[in-house]
C-alpha cells in the first residue's frame, strides 16, 4: 500500500496527473496516507494541498521532478505567450477561462505580455524580450 500511495503522490507532483485529481485522491486516501507516513506528512497535505504535497514528498526524501510547464503552486498547465507564435484566439481564450486580474483585458484586447501564467493566478513569469539582440 506504502509503495501505491507513493506512486499516485509522484504522479500528481510530477504532473503525470493533472493537480486537479489532488482533492478526490486524498478524500480517498488520507488516512492510509497518515498511517504510513506519519502526521507530518499528513498535515503537510491536508493544509497546503498542492504545495505541501511537494514538501511531503522532500520530508520523506523521495526524488522528484517538478514540470517546468505547470504551475509550482497549484499544478496546473501554464498558457505560454510567446511573440509571434501565441495567437489572438489564443490569448482571448485564455482571458475567459483564467483568474488572474486583468484577465477581462486579455480577452478585450488579444494582447498579453509575452511570459508563461497560471489560469489560477498562483504564479507569473514575464520574458524580456527587449535584452534579445539578433546578431546579423
Amino acid at each position: 500500500m506504502r509503495a501505491e500511495l507513493l506512486q499516485a503522490m509522484l504522479a500528481i507532483a510530477e504532473s503525470r496527473r493533472p493537480a486537479s485529481d489532488l482533492d478526490l485522491w486524498w478524500a480517498e486516501n488520507s488516512s492510509e496516507v497518515e498511517a504510513a507516513f506519519g502526521r507530518g506528512v499528513y498535515l503537510r497535505i491536508s493544509q497546503r494541498g498542492f504545495i505541501g504535497l511537494g514538501q511531503a514528498l522532500e520530508k520523506l526524501e523521495v526524488e522528484f521532478h517538478r514540470s517546468d510547464t505547470h504551475c509550482q503552486g497549484c499544478g496546473e498547465p501554464q498558457f505560454f505567450a510567446l511573440s509571434g507564435k501565441t495567437t489572438r484566439e489564443e490569448i482571448i481564450e485564455f482571458g475567459r477561462r483564467c483568474k488572474l486580474k486583468g484577465a477581462r483585458e486579455f480577452e478585450a484586447s488579444g494582447w498579453i505580455h509575452p511570459g508563461q501564467y497560471c489560469p489560477n493566478g498562483c504564479t507569473f513569469a514575464l520574458y524580456n524580450l527587449g535584452s534579445m539582440r539578433l546578431k546579423g
